[in-house]
């Protein structure tokens, strides 16, 4: 029908005039949203994944300006260690521990790296001792075998620290100093304590650290060593979770320890 006297005026559409869910995604055009129309939190909005991605969650990428999907599984990586947690000794301090709080099935394999190490009193060796109930105890049967050697700047020889029977792993060759400039960094290997995927009846470890000594020689020393706990009467399989580091008397005095863990 047409008009009858005079035209209205032309008046611009406002939101009011359009009914809720009318307009479905197919009225818009494929170029019609783009960035300016997306807030800013649209992501930190959301409600946060507290834990690791599974390996099927997708993420949103840009390939060659294309947007596309991939899961998570594809970019989270495999082999690699990361961080798990740093213990920093700012005051004399009797050890540091790890336990099943950290040493859980969800990695193989753990490094700890040590820096800036001192012992409060000069002439002390660094130790490691181990436990099979998350550290309630530590074992000390003559079971711990190990060999580390040493070079030096100053000397051009090989010494060692070895043991086939010690009640404990001795990590240093000559003892640590604690004075200016004597502190003690390196790390430790330790591969899979709690036996997910071997048949071993060993707590196996390797390591590399470098120090001054007690009479200011600047050391490096490099070894290895193994428990064995079908030897020690504690089955041939068995899952050690908690790790111990202290000197061989005396308190730790200064430094750093922090754990990494390995995925497969």
């Amino acid at each position: 029908m047409a008009y009858i006297g005079k035209v209205p005026a032309n008046a611009p559409l406002t939101s009011s005039d359009i009914a809720d869910g009318i307009i479905s995604t197919a009225d818009l055009a494929n170029t019609a949203v783009t960035g300016a129309k997306v807030n800013a939190d649209v992501i930190s909005s959301q409600t946060a994944l507290a834990t690791a991605p599974a390996d099927t969650d997708e993420f949103l990428v840009s390939d060659a300006g294309v947007i596309k999907r991939i899961d998570y599984s594809l970019i989270k990586g495999g082999g690699m260690f990361e961080k798990l947690v740093t213990t920093t000794i700012s005051s004399a301090t009797s050890n540091i521990t790890f336990d099943n709080t950290y040493l859980t099935t969800a990695h193989r394999d753990y490094r700890v790296v040590f820096t800036g190490m001192k012992p409060a009193t000069d002439n002390k060796r660094f130790n490691m001792v181990i436990s099979n109930d998350n550290g309630s105890s530590f074992l000390s049967s003559s079971n711990h075998a190990y060999r580390m050697k040493e070079i030096g700047v100053t000397n051009s020889g090989f010494g060692q620290n070895n043991s086939a029977n010690n009640n404990k792993f001795e990590l240093t060759v000559d003892p640590n100093g604690n004075s200016t400039g004597e502190a003690m960094s390196g790390h430790i290997d330790i591969f899979d304590p709690l036996t997910q995927n071997s048949d071993n009846q060993y707590f196996m470890w390797q390591a590399n650290l470098t120090y001054m000594d007690y009479e200011g020689d600047h050391l490096n020393v490099f070894g290895m060593g193994m428990f064995d706990g079908a030897g020690a009467g504690i089955g041939a399989n068995v899952t050690f979770n908690a790790i111990k580091f202290s000197y061989s008397s005396g308190n730790i005095l200064i430094g750093s320890a922090t754990l990494y863990g390995r995925k497969i």
